[in-house]
């Protein structure tokens, strides 16, 4: 199902009955920018896996100096994103820092200190230690957006399905899901292009870029969880479906 210009719209070309799908707002063909990501984070953390890893989704981390103040180095760097580590000294002004401003933030912590932040009523995505470098990556990605979507519309809207990849959220028939990291980036893969089949080896490169750990297997574990997540399990006729030789569609066409 192809995908044709109209204006400053991205639109589905259906090829079944016309069910309304567009892809809307702020695409551009120009290259991605690089998302500088400031680190705020406990000596203790593996900090040069983190940074491996942030580096490998084409992200740009920066460490902060713990010496400094972080609203100064905020302010100075203008991030993307910051990952910030619960207990570091002010953790918790700079977590009000961040919300004031609209900056996008990955909150690390105890459940305790996880707790005490919804308490401030800051915005931020939550990752309770102990937490890997691929995890924080995935929020990192989540608060900016990777980089193979930096520069992409901001909301891709086949009709039964809406994912609005500013807000990192999806809608299915209407009804609100919260997708992991995982999850979501595959159902923006398959959305991107609906009617299409990617195999397990495609959604692994898109999906799961610098890593090495990770197999088709994983692709088809998360492809499992995403049916639940959204409901396929309970409809007789389901959005994913699984062409075998040929891959994972996306089936809004018959919607």
């Amino acid at each position: 199902m192809p995908l044709r210009q109209e204006g400053g719209t991205l639109a589905w070309s259906p090829t079944t009955r016309d069910v309304p799908r567009r892809v809307t707002g702020g695409y551009s063909g120009s290259q991605p920018r690089i998302g500088i990501t400031l680190l705020v984070l406990d000596e203790a953390m593996d900090m040069s896996a983190i940074v491996a890893v942030l580096k490998a989704r084409g992200l740009r981390p920066v460490m902060m100096p713990l010496a400094e103040d972080p609203r100064l180095i905020v302010s100075r760097w203008q991030p993307h994103g910051v990952v910030l580590q619960a207990g570091q000294p002010d953790w918790q002004p700079l977590l009000r820092f961040l919300d004031n401003r609209a900056i996008p933030c990955v909150l690390v912590g105890t459940p305790g200190q996880l707790r005490a932040a919804d308490s401030l009523r800051a915005g931020c995505l939550q990752l309770l230690l102990p937490v890997e470098p691929d995890e924080i990556a995935d929020g990192a990605e989540l608060m900016i957006g990777p980089s193979t979507q930096r520069g992409l519309p901001d909301v891709i809207d086949l009709g039964i399905v809406k994912i609005d990849l500013r807000a990192r959220t999806v809608e299915v028939e209407g009804q609100h899901e919260v997708l992991p990291p995982k999850e979501f980036e595959i159902l923006v893969q398959l959305a991107l292009r609906p009617g299409t089949p990617l195999d397990s080896t495609e959604l692994l490169e898109h999906v799961w870029r610098g890593s090495e750990a990770a197999t088709v297997d994983d692709v088809h574990t998360r492809i499992w969880r995403l049916r639940r997540l959204i409901g396929d399990h309970k409809r007789p006729s389901p959005l994913i479906v699984n062409r075998r030789g040929f891959g994972y569609l996306l089936n809004v066409a018959a919607r």
